[in-house]
């Protein structure tokens, strides 16, 4: 899995220490699933939280009362999460596969890089073992992938 912390500084959407904290939820409704629906709602959630904006408060001492301001800040990042999904075809390896190919992979694995290039979460659920010149592939065309989508949420954040 993927730890919260991992992309957010959570400190920032602490209120009052130890009190009152900012908690955001974050849903992914599928349209539709022609293949490849983690990584889409990863890249989309990233690029949310990057552009999402808490609102600045302050309290009364005296009465202990939260109050909101127009202002905002944005929720600072640490990493913005830039995954690559592959499956294993016949001894090929395809890239964001459709619904139809999903059902002929004798393996699956998700690789997902931070934009900074750092490897931050491996998923394999079971199938086939890769050979390890085809591991040795996914990582680096999962890196390459993060170095791509660096640039495009760059744009969008």
């Amino acid at each position: 899995g993927i730890n919260a912390e991992y992309m957010g500084d959570l400190s920032h959407l602490c209120i009052e220490e130890g009190k009152q904290v900012w908690k955001v939820h974050a849903s992914v409704q599928c349209m539709s699933d022609d293949g490849n629906l983690f990584d889409a709602a990863l890249l989309g959630l990233s690029a949310a939280l990057a552009n999402l904006r808490i609102p600045e408060h302050f309290s009364d001492p005296d009465s202990g009362k939260l109050y909101i301001t127009k202002e905002s800040k944005p929720l600072k990042m640490r990493h913005q999460l830039c995954p690559l999904s592959l499956g294993l075809l016949d001894d090929r390896l395809i890239c964001d596969s459709t619904a139809e190919e999903r059902d002929l992979l004798s393996t699956h694995i998700t690789v997902v890089h931070t934009t900074q290039g750092e490897l931050c979460s491996v998923y394999k659920p079971g199938g086939k073992t890769l050979p390890p010149k085809q591991f040795s592939k996914v990582f680096d065309l999962a890196k390459q992938r993060a170095d791509y989508l660096k640039g495009l949420l760059s744009s969008v954040t």
